[in-house]
């Protein structure tokens, strides 16, 4: 049996294939054919034989809507194709985990806060433990909010570190961390810890999408105008 992951929210398409204990991966950066490439990933990684698919997991989002909804809609297609169940991970608990496996038997005893590129000057982003339990839930803001925010919840934490993917992520660290804060970049394949950490990942039921945490600019504007119209 195999065990098939993707993860397409950000700016690398990540992919992990796990059979008899081997595991092949792929990590590559988004392009404009998304759809075209991750069928042809999945196929490179599987050596072009899917059919003894258990199961396939998934990162949940937040992240690019378009890029969420292509890759929910092929794994979803695969899964009833081959009767398999596909399971969920959220992307921000993921980017924690990878960076906590990455310290191995140093450890690490700050909060760790991953984000990612929300646009319009936001950012996504959440709280997390050393072990991997979610302090602070997902949400998205300018990054000086999320400094107040997180200085507020944890005004005795040890140190804060703030995990992204995106190279081209850099803000400057606010002022009101002080020497406690530190931003890592981090290569992880986010689809290889999916499958390390799988036992934590939820069912995705049959009409389940992505999970966001603000609507799509457009779903945004039909609602900003409907409130105006007052219907």
């Amino acid at each position: 049996m195999s065990v098939l992951s993707v993860e397409a929210s950000g700016k690398f398409l990540s992919l992990a294939f796990e059979r008899d204990g081997s595991v092949r991966t792929s990590r590559t950066r988004m392009n404009n054919d998304l759809c075209e490439t991750l069928i042809r990933k999945i196929g490179e990684v599987s050596n072009g034989d899917i059919s003894d698919l258990s199961e396939i997991l998934v990162g949940d989002g937040p992240g690019s809507f378009t890029s969420l909804r292509i890759a929910f809609s092929t794994v979803k297609g695969l899964a009833l194709a081959l009767d398999i169940p596909v399971r969920r991970i959220g992307v921000l608990s993921l980017m924690a985990l990878g960076y906590a496996d990455s310290l191995g038997s140093d450890g690490f005893f700050g909060i760790m806060v991953p984000i990612s590129d929300a646009r319009k000057k936001r950012l996504y982003y959440a709280a997390f433990s050393h072990d991997g339990r979610q302090l602070v839930k997902p949400g998205d803001k300018a990054f000086d909010d999320i400094a107040h925010e997180l200085n507020s919840v944890f005004p005795d934490a040890s140190g804060i570190t703030f995990v992204t993917d995106d190279d081209a992520l850099n803000p400057d660290l606010p002022s009101v961390f002080g020497n406690r804060a530190k931003l890592v970049i981090s290569d992880a394949n986010l689809a290889e810890v999916m499958l390390r950490h799988r036992s934590e990942s939820r069912m995705l039921e049959r009409f389940q999408g992505p999970t966001y945490v603000r609507l799509p600019d457009a779903e945004e504007n039909v609602a900003r105008r409907r409130t105006q119209s007052g219907s």
